[in-house]
């Protein structure tokens, strides 16, 4: 597959060799020639549809493994971005404990559940080869492809891939979709209750506008790196849900994001709060995003100063949401 020929949804920024050079000190890695030229001449980012899926791999266990490869890291337009393979991949790796021996590169549709990796340390495969990580089966590779060209190449349109619908045009639908969501899509009882207690008048309209500014960016309803627009949305959220019960650790705010996710037992928290609001007719979860944008935002905030620990949990500052407040209205 020429590099001209490769779709996103969600795009990087290509560069030139002294960003390259600036990755590599950052990681501590010489990338291999080949995923250098896919960065300089696309950015990485989160694939469309067009090339997405990836056959023909076995597992150890001898399953034939059929999986979308959902992003490819590369140059972000920040270190926060969530396409910056030297900042957000890095803290990736290392929440997720990714082993040193290998580069992590890009994850599945199933978010970092599954991930790519290319191999620098392990003995028993090539140099630079392309791997598979299970991270719910720690530690157990598999060689998906000698080469990061080679694993270019293997890339194949998704079933659900329609080219005479592809493009701009569904993301425009998407977009519209998700604006209907903003201004019409239904509360969560959580949420409500939460609006209800800031006892604002006009807060569900500051909320759905909060909302609607993410619609109107690039993604969507479906959140990349540090949006500002998703920022804003956890902010008038957080603050109004703290009015019922604050969180007390961003654990706990996180809430039971996956199923086997321990809970604290907070009924305000990211999935009630924010996933299960702005839902139309036949829509399942509202906004989707990793675990780790809802923990930038909380990083970012705390060190801001903003988001401070009292003896009733984290609480945003009300001098801080009225400044939030004031611009959404």
């Amino acid at each position: 597959m020429k590099l001209s020929q490769i779709e996103f949804t969600h795009q990087g920024k290509p560069c030139g060799s002294l960003r390259i050079r600036a990755i590599e000190k950052k990681i501590g890695r010489k990338l291999p020639d080949d995923y250098k030229k896919f960065i300089k001449a696309t950015g990485g980012g989160t694939l469309s549809l067009k090339n997405t899926t990836l056959v023909g791999v076995t597992l150890p266990d001898g399953e034939e493994l059929e999986i979308n490869v959902e992003q490819i890291f590369g140059n972000g337009h920040s270190e926060d971005d969530d396409n910056d393979l030297a900042g957000y991949a890095s803290f990736l790796a290392e929440e997720w404990e990714i082993p040193t021996e290998v580069l992590l590169i890009g994850n599945s549709e199933a978010g970092m559940h599954e991930s790519f990796v290319i191999n620098y340390d392990l003995e028993d495969f090539p140099l630079h080869s392309v791997l598979y990580l299970d991270n719910d089966e720690p530690g157990q590779f598999t060689l998906v492809a000698e080469s990061f060209e080679t694993f270019l190449q293997k890339l194949k349109p998704s079933p659900d891939y329609d080219p005479d619908t592809a493009g701009q045009g569904q993301l425009s639908e998407k977009m519209q979709q998700d604006i209907a969501r903003a201004r019409e899509g239904t509360l969560s009882p959580q949420l409500k209750e939460s609006i209800a207690a800031t006892h604002i008048s006009d807060y569900e309209q500051i909320v759905r506008r909060a909302a609607y500014n993410l619609a109107l960016t690039e993604g969507g309803f479906g959140v990349w790196g540090s949006n500002p627009a998703w920022l804003q949305l956890l902010d008038v959220v957080y603050w109004a849900a703290q009015q019922v019960q604050p969180s007390s650790s961003l654990e706990s705010f996180k809430g039971p994001f996956w199923e086997d996710t321990p809970w604290d037992g907070n009924e305000y928290q990211f999935p009630s709060l924010i996933k299960r609001s702005f839902l139309l007719e036949g829509d399942f979860a509202g906004v989707a995003c990793s675990e780790a944008m809802i923990e930038i935002w909380w990083k970012r905030r705390m060190e801001a100063g903003v988001l401070v620990e009292t003896s009733d949990g984290f609480k945003l500052k009300d001098d801080y949401i009225a400044t939030v407040l004031e611009t959404l209205r």
